[in-house]
């Protein structure tokens, strides 16, 4: 009988060993479930918080001369709400470079809410002076009118082929005679700056030949329809023969079509 009621406490303590296991079993589950979801939420939480310290803030443009802020912001169309981590430079570039004063760009990121634009503008060298009106700069690329205002100190080429399929907004001008006159615009910018800073027009007459006018007075240097480069250097040449005697704005016409000679006309 002792037997039997010893082997019934056993089995009595083994159950209430095994109730006591379990409890703590699933109090240690549901304590650590409900730890997880609190960290979920904290993670959560934080992860909002950080994630919003990305949110586009400021874009900063640099290098820009004839564009201002608002001009590129509204070409851009980036909100701040953009997420800065997830922007496409690449996408940026290409769609800054398909602005008609833009000739390059670069995009990086500055973090942890900024946006760094680095652009180089195209700067335009003359005015198409025909219907409509447009600009041209050294590469003979075709700028529109900002705001449709005449605002750059740059000569006019005036006489040439006004047909507008020769000038696509955007793309490079498809008349030759007009890359022929930018290309002597370049190098009297670049060479000779006094010539260029003077120069007020230039023209193509019937005869088919370059004339250039002067701003100062309207001296007409007529170029000849060839070989404008040096023509340029002949000009200048002939000018330092002046030296501080006389001025190109003494003549009504320089003629410097003939090889060897120089053919001027005073005004009367």
């Amino acid at each position: 009988m002792k037997l039997s009621t010893r082997k019934k406490v056993n089995r009595k303590v083994n159950k209430k060993r095994l109730w006591n296991r379990a409890t703590f079993i699933s109090v240690i589950g549901k304590t650590l479930g409900l730890l997880s979801i609190i960290l979920l939420i904290v993670a959560a939480v934080w992860w909002g918080n950080l994630s919003k310290e990305f949110n586009l803030k400021a874009i900063q443009f640099f290098g820009n001369k004839y564009l201002n802020e608002n001009d590129l912001l509204y070409w851009l169309e980036l909100s701040d709400s953009e997420d800065l981590t997830q922007l496409d430079l690449q996408n940026i570039q290409d769609r800054l470079k398909e602005h008609p004063y833009i000739k390059m760009a670069r995009a990086s990121h500055n973090y942890p809410s900024n946006l760094r634009i680095e652009i180089m503008e195209r700067n335009p060298i003359a005015y198409l002076n025909h219907k409509p009106f447009y600009l041209v700069d050294g590469e003979g690329v075709v700028l529109p009118l900002r705001h449709g205002r005449i605002e750059f100190d740059v000569p006019y080429l005036s006489g040439f082929n006004s047909n507008p399929d020769l000038y696509p907004e955007g793309n490079t001008c498809r008349s030759n005679k007009v890359i022929e006159a930018l290309d002597f615009l370049v190098i009297a910018k670049n060479d000779f700056p006094d010539i260029y800073k003077d120069i007020s027009e230039v023209i193509i007459n019937p005869q088919d030949d370059f004339v250039v006018l002067l701003s100062k007075r309207p001296t007409k240097i007529i170029l000849g329809s060839d070989n404008l480069t040096e023509r340029i250097i002949v000009l200048e040449e002939f000018k330092s023969t002046l030296k501080n005697i006389r001025t190109l704005h003494d003549y009504k016409t320089i003629d410097l079509r003939h090889r060897r000679q120089i053919i001027v006309k005073e005004w009367v």
